[in-house]
């Protein structure tokens, strides 16, 4: 720790410090639009699994790509019911129960009915899978209007981060409902700016995304990136996380981007892939080496920093 500079070392510092208080959830920066990604029309949260996503996606087409759905029930009490007649998607989920007493314990319970904290470890299991049925906002009496993305500079005000980005090279595209580098055509994908919830949220996803494209092979050729040795769920792919969340953070403190949510946020999507490195007790340490080299790079790679 002692070999990184005092602003870099105070930012890791408040990392640390802000994961040891315990778990953190951590929120997208951005709000679901009902665009690429199947999301419930009613809570914003968006369909997982390894097949309901596809499931909706393919079902969607059947409603001009509206990717929007709810159960039944959601609609009902959202006062929009679904039409007479229409006959839904069926989607799949594992059954969460409580290893307490056995009661429902879906992952975003705290606790279950019984009040018995599900936020332990080992405190909810999986007990077989359940289905239900979806139905997409245009089955509804009357459908929720298509979503417009409000025009937003995301320059304004942050005029050294966007010429940071610009002096970088990086191709950078807008669209969809998801954030993500593809080393295959070396592209970052982010969702449009006025999608976020405030323009600094679109620059600490920017920086992030920005991160795992330095580690392509022409660049600072970290694994995770550059030979694809990640899989979803590896320790490869978790410690490529850890040094993107890092590098952010990092930027975020040296371009002067800030907001009330970023701390805690960092922190938690730290904590959430620093979980599956236990056997390396020193990772979130050579993460952030690595995320200071990553800064560096991007930092330099700036053509108005190099005049």
């Amino acid at each position: 720790m002692s070999n990184f500079s005092g602003d870099i070392q105070a930012v890791v510092d408040a990392l640390v410090s802000r994961m040891e208080s315990g778990d953190l959830p951590w929120h997208r920066p951005w709000a679901a639009m009902g665009g690429v990604l199947p999301v419930n029309a009613n809570t914003g949260r968006e369909y997982t699994g390894i097949f309901n996503p596809l499931i909706l996606m393919m079902a969607s087409t059947a409603f001009g790509g509206d990717n929007r759905w709810s159960g039944f029930g959601q609609w009902s009490k959202a006062g929009n019911p679904v039409r007479k007649g229409e006959h839904g998607a069926s989607i799949y989920f594992p059954n969460f129960v409580c290893n307490a007493c056995g009661c429902e314990a879906p992952p975003w319970f705290k606790l279950c009915r019984n009040k018995h904290n599900l936020t332990l470890a080992g405190a909810r299991s999986v007990r077989g899978f359940q289905s239900c049925v979806v139905f997409n906002n245009q089955q509804t009496v009357a459908p929720l209007p298509s979503v417009e993305v409000p025009e937003v500079d995301p320059s304004a005000g942050y005029a050294q981060a966007s010429e940071v980005i610009k002096g970088c090279g990086s191709k950078v595209a807008h669209g969809g409902n998801r954030a993500f580098y593809r080393p295959s055509d070396d592209t970052i994908t982010l969702p449009a700016p006025g999608s976020f919830k405030d323009p600094a949220l679109y620059w600490a996803t920017s920086l992030h995304e920005h991160m795992h494209w330095t580690g392509a092979e022409s660049r600072l050729n970290r694994e995770g990136v550059s030979k694809m040795g990640g899989y979803f769920g590896s320790n490869t792919y978790a410690f490529e996380e850890l040094v993107a969340e890092m590098g952010a953070a990092f930027l975020c403190m040296r371009l002067g981007i800030k907001h009330d949510s970023l701390l805690d946020n960092h922190a938690a999507y730290l904590q959430n892939w620093v979980k599956g490195l236990k056997d390396d007790p020193k990772a979130l340490m050579k993460a952030a080496s690595l995320a200071s080299k990553g800064m560096n790079f991007i930092l330099k790679a700036d053509t108005s920093e190099s005049e």
